[in-house]
């Protein structure tokens, strides 16, 4: 994050009313950074695939895709895998 980012994070702010503070205060790629570290990981990962594929186009190879797709698979916790229980 920027110092300007940082110097407009207070303790008892809601994530929402900063995010909004760095969209107003033009601070996009703190506000892009702060919504992924906010969202919770399967939307953020989720999210991020979006923007590969649509920043992308045809671009990607059907390696890219593949990586793609395995990032979008639902994860079995660790456990579970280890116990067979999925």
């Amino acid at each position: 994050m920027s110092d300007q980012a940082k110097e407009l994070l207070l303790d008892d702010m809601e994530p929402a009313e900063y995010l909004r503070l760095l969209i107003e205060s033009q601070l996009y790629t703190d506000g892009l950074r702060f919504l992924a570290f906010w969202l919770p990981k399967p939307t953020a990962v989720a999210w991020a695939c979006e923007c590969v594929e649509k920043t992308s186009g045809e671009g990607l190879t059907p390696s890219d895709r593949t990586a793609l797709s395995a990032a979008l698979r639902p994860r079995v916790p660790i456990v579970e895998r280890q116990v067979g229980w999925h």
